[in-house]
This record gives structure tokens, sequence and C-alpha cells, in this order.
């Protein structure tokens, strides 16, 4: 009788945690009848994707059109960020901006060493 007395505790805790859970995942938790979802936002946020580069490789440009592919319904902005005017990858990044006019893209060229 002593062990099952000593697990009841966390036996009950799970049991309750668990119901809770299938609760809330089946759509009756965390609102009340008629509420929208807690995901169902009107206006998502603004995003910044903030990318520091240096240097080209063979896949630069197709890698930069995957943040333009993106599927997020709120503003995005792409900023890329180049420690030097005369690196290679600043004429890729000018072709994706030029490519993708309807997105936001930015540049900046700052050789300055921040960290």
């Amino acid at each position: 009788m002593l062990p099952f007395i000593i697990i009841l505790p966390s036996l009950l805790y799970s049991l309750i945690s668990l119901l809770s859970a299938v609760k809330y995942f089946k759509g009756d938790g965390a609102r009340g009848k008629g509420q929208k979802k807690v995901f169902d936002l009107p206006c998502l946020p603004g995003v910044t994707i903030l990318k520091p580069v240096k240097g080209l490789d063979a896949d630069s440009y197709d890698n930069f059109v995957s943040f333009c592919r993106q599927q997020y319904e709120g503003p995005l902005q792409l900023l890329f960020a180049v420690a030097s005017a005369d690196d290679q990858i600043i004429t890729v990044i000018r072709q994706l901006i030029a490519d993708f006019p309807g997105h936001d893209i930015g540049l900046t060229i700052n050789p300055s060493i921040h960290g």
C-alpha cells in the first residue's frame, strides 16, 4: 500500500496535465465560444531579417531568393550588411533588389568593427 501512496500524487498530476492538454488542443481551452484563436491575428508584426554577408559563393543568389519567397503575412524587411564596398556579393544583392522590386530589401556598407 505504501508504494501506491507514494506515486499517487505524481500520477494524479500527470493525468490532470494530460486531460488539460487534450482539452486545450481540441479548442475548448483559453477562449470562449465565438472568440478567435490566439494564432488568428488580424495583423502580424513586422519582421526585419538582418543578414551579414561577406564574400560570394555559388549559391548566394538562390539562398537570398529563399528569404524573398517566405510566406509571412506581415511586413518583411531584408537588410543585408556588408563590411567592404568592393565585396563581390554587392552585385548579387543589387540583382536581388532589382528582381524583387515589391520587397523591402536594404543594403548597408559599414567597414567599422562593432564586436
